[in-house]
This record gives C-alpha cells, sequence and structure tokens, in this order.
C-alpha cells in the first residue's frame, strides 16, 4: 500500500552515442515512435485493490495542491 501523497516518477536514458555497441548507426538521427527501430519509452503501472472494495472510492480523482 503506498501512503496518500505518494508520487510515482519514472525517468528514462537513451545512449544513441558511438559508445553504445548496440546503436547501429550513431549518426542517424532517432525520434519517437511506435516501432522498434524507434525510441519507443512509455512508463507503465498497474493497479490492484480488493474487489470488495468499491471501485469508484478506490479510484476517486483527488485535486492536487500543486
Amino acid at each position: 500500500m503506498l501512503p496518500k501523497g505518494t508520487r510515482i516518477e519514472c525517468t528514462a536514458h537513451f545512449d544513441n552515442s558511438a559508445n553504445n555497441p548496440d546503436n547501429p548507426d550513431p549518426k542517424a538521427e532517432v525520434k519517437w515512435g511506435d516501432q522498434s527501430w524507434e525510441e519507443m519509452m512509455i512508463g507503465w503501472f498497474d493497479v490492484a485493490f480488493d474487489r470488495k472494495l468499491e471501485a469508484g472510492k478506490v479510484l476517486r480523482a483527488e485535486k492536487s495542491d500543486e
């Protein structure tokens, strides 16, 4: 259980340099995209809760003070 106010953060780094042995062409421009030859970082998380609880109460949106 995560305490109220917990923030989940996802950070990714891509190494498209010549120092990366898995980079086939360090001079090629690479943009984000859905294909495997493009940069494909998307952060995901799952939520699980007791099915006896009402989903609307568990997943209700609260206004942030930020």
